[in-house]
């Protein structure tokens, strides 16, 4: 049987919550499994800010955007970089969850809306 890792949260090597394990399969062999890894729900870390998944299937790859607690989703991309267009924060701990910096909700962030009337 193949070692099972801990994950490492908020400091710390902790088991998951869940109980629950994936295979880490060998990619020039994929019936070979090097390890298991236990994997990680939502509620195992304070924070959310950035999250990825690889995979080819792709109604596992919507449900894990739909679901994942975290400001960025990525599908088969590392979790690291973004467009600076697109508006960028987390949730949990990660961010205040009111504002999301770069793009237009960045922008509107950063703007204070006036209304006003004149009349010559």
């Amino acid at each position: 049987m193949p070692p099972e890792a801990r994950n490492y949260v908020n400091g710390e090597w902790v088991e998951s919550r869940s109980g629950e394990t994936f295979a880490v399969r060998n990619p020039a062999s994929p019936g070979e499994v090097v390890s298991r890894q236990q994997a990680s729900p939502g509620d195992d870390v304070d924070y959310g800010l950035s999250a990825s998944i690889v995979t080819q299937d792709l109604t596992e790859a919507k449900r894990f955007v739909h679901d994942v607690e975290a400001g960025v989703a990525k599908v088969n991309e590392k979790t690291t970089g973004l467009e600076l267009h697109v508006p960028f924060g987390g949730y949990k701990d990660s961010s205040t969850n009111t504002y999301r910096e770069q793009g237009d909700a960045g922008l509107n962030f950063y703007t204070s809306v006036k209304t006003a009337y004149e009349n010559y």
